[in-house]
């Protein structure tokens, strides 16, 4: 069997299973955001709610989201923290994170992911947070506006924190990794992945070890990324389309796993032109059953 036609045995191979991927996602609901957050960027699913929060110009708030309406039904604020730019939430046994990575420029040198310890945010309606501060080892920028040391995926993996930066320049993703401890940390990449879009959102849920990451790409269209060994040198990622069965223009910001095989995701308020048109698209959630 010559090369050429091997290749293309493979790569048939590879669109045939991401089809069969895709066939078994299914939109269950679509929900109305309260426009309290109509910036929602990250989003958790705790203790049987949905928890989520604004991105920049906000104040550094969780909202708790009643899943069946959409609305607020409580706010929790950091008392010790500001909302610089928060992109992200994820989760261990005891703690909430919150990323306050968010980078559009690439200037930024008070990079930190605040720790909120559960007991605390069960119980009240202001926290204190620990503090998780970043920097990038490599961040070398060119151009304001124009880099790749932006980050708006966190998740816990591993007992760690796995982030996944947002690239603007070359719309790859690179993948790092920060203790859980409070301190400072000075972080290099692991791996860089070719991606082709904007990675938004992670989440992972160990009961089926399934690493699920949004993203979208230069004309919103909206994807979901399944990662596999992605610490390894093994990485790999399966890359699916979801524009069709969320019916529009996405940005979709946050993406929370419900079970082992049902996940949530948050679409932000947006207006934007696309290929010459005006397009807006409401807060929403969504919620896909994925088997």
């Amino acid at each position: 069997m010559n090369t050429i036609y091997m290749k293309y045995i493979i790569n048939l191979f590879f669109l045939i299973s991401l089809c069969t991927y895709a066939q078994k996602m299914k939109l269950k609901k679509t929900i109305p955001l309260s426009k309290k957050v109509s910036e929602t960027s990250g989003l958790l699913w705790y203790n049987k709610n949905l928890i989520t929060h604004n991105d920049s110009g906000d104040k550094p708030k969780l909202y708790v989201i009643d899943e069946k309406d959409g609305s607020v039904k409580r706010t929790v604020k950091v008392k010790n923290a500001e909302n610089v730019d928060w992109e992200d939430l994820a989760q261990d046994k005891d703690f909430i994170y919150v990323a306050d990575t968010g980078n559009n420029d690439g200037i930024r040198t008070d990079l930190v992911i605040y720790k909120i310890a559960k007991k605390d945010f069960d119980k009240h309606d202001e926290v204190e947070a620990e503090k998780i501060y970043i920097d990038y080892q490599d961040n070398k920028i060119e151009k304001k506006g124009r880099n790749n040391y932006d980050c708006e995926a966190i998740t816990v993996y591993n007992d760690q924190l796995l982030l996944l930066s947002k690239n603007w320049l070359d719309f790859k993703t690179y993948i790092y990794t920060v203790p859980l401890k409070t301190g400072k940390y000075s972080i290099k990449s692991k791996k860089c992945l070719e991606v082709n879009s904007l990675i938004t959102g992670i989440d992972y849920h160990s009961t089926n070890n399934k690493l699920l990451a949004t993203g979208y790409n230069r004309d919103y269209e909206s994807h979901l990324f399944q990662f596999f060994d992605i610490l390894t040198d093994h990485a790999s990622f399966k890359k699916i389309d979801v524009s069709k069965v969320l019916e529009g223009v996405n940005q979709i910001e946050g993406i929370a796993f419900k079970d082992s095989h049902q996940v949530y995701l948050s679409r932000e308020l947006n207006k934007k032109k696309i290929k010459g048109k005006k397009q807006k698209s409401k807060e929403k959630l969504f919620l896909i059953k994925i088997e």
